[in-house]
């Protein structure tokens, strides 16, 4: 059984490798405490990376709201456009897609 910060590490190296892939959210706004909290009962690194990217999963859904209800897609500057284009594919990620390695 892994430790419960070993699964924390293990799964913020995930979230820095998929960056730009909707992890973005578990490195910037989720703190340790509630990583921890989210990561509580799982006893494997992929259980803890399964788990964690439910939470993604749905911080992305927020997200891709988010940037909707802001229009991001109507500013006429090419870069918002993209950003909103990531943040709605980003959303449209599984689970299962989110915590591939």
């Amino acid at each position: 059984m892994a430790a419960i910060a070993e699964l924390v590490k293990a799964v913020d190296a995930h979230a820095l490798r998929h960056y730009d892939d909707g992890w973005d959210v578990w490195v910037e706004c989720v703190e340790k405490d509630e990583k921890r909290w989210i990561l509580s009962g799982c006893t494997t690194e992929k259980s803890a990376v399964l788990k964690a990217a439910a939470t993604v999963k749905e911080l992305c859904k927020f997200n891709a709201i988010y940037a909707e209800n802001c229009a991001l897609y109507d500013t006429g500057e090419d870069y918002k456009t993209e950003f909103y284009n990531q943040i709605q594919r980003n959303a449209d990620k599984t689970v299962a897609e989110l915590a591939e390695d």
